[in-house]
């Protein structure tokens, strides 16, 4: 049996930088396309960055925190559930309890994937100067388009994380956001 260097097996991985910019801080109404990629196969989420409750909208650097939460009763976690019914543990409750066994399982999962955020802004938020009104026609534009952006992928048999996806047809013309409709055409091949 071959001795293994304790040295080499115990030395952490190569430093690395996170470097965030102003414009992961900067609000705006838009949507993201969470992409995981996994032994060639890409799966995708899409979801707004609207905010229903209050006059904000989520930075996207908090949305993708949120999805990595591994805590089983968080509400914006869908990666890290969708990872564990689909990867980890298939076909158990989905509900069930998540155990530090399953954290690691998770975390040496996602060493193998990588994972990108595709964030497209869509309308300027100014908070100092918008009306209530003015919030809820934004968001429900977006949320629209939302909708139009994970029908296109459905139909393009593209794997979605997304549930409830409408089947109804979209005429070009009400489309709100043609030219960013344009470029996810074109940056996943659609």
């Amino acid at each position: 049996m071959a001795k293994k260097n304790i040295i080499d097996n115990n030395l952490p991985s190569e430093k690395f930088v996170i470097s965030l910019t102003k414009q992961h801080f900067e609000r705006f109404y838009g949507i993201y396309i969470l992409e995981l990629i996994f032994n060639n196969k890409r799966i995708y989420f899409i979801e707004s960055l609207n905010d229903s409750l209050n006059i904000a909208n989520k930075l996207a650097i908090r949305k993708i925190a949120s999805h990595l939460d591994d805590t089983a009763s968080a509400r914006n976690n869908r990666l890290y559930k969708y990872i564990l019914n689909e990867f980890i543990e298939v076909g158990k409750n989905p509900d069930r309890k998540i155990t530090d066994k399953h954290k690691q399982q998770i975390e040496d999962f996602l060493t193998e994937t990588e994972l990108k955020l595709h964030v497209y802004p869509l309308i300027k938020f100014n908070f100092d100067t918008i009306s209530k009104k003015e919030h809820k026609d934004n968001s429900l534009k977006v949320k629209n388009f939302e909708k139009q952006v994970i029908r296109m992928f459905a139909r393009a048999d593209k794997k979605l994380m997304n549930e409830n996806i409408e089947d109804e047809y979209v005429r070009y013309d009400e489309i709100a956001f043609p030219k960013i409709w344009e470029q996810i055409k074109i940056d996943f091949y659609i």
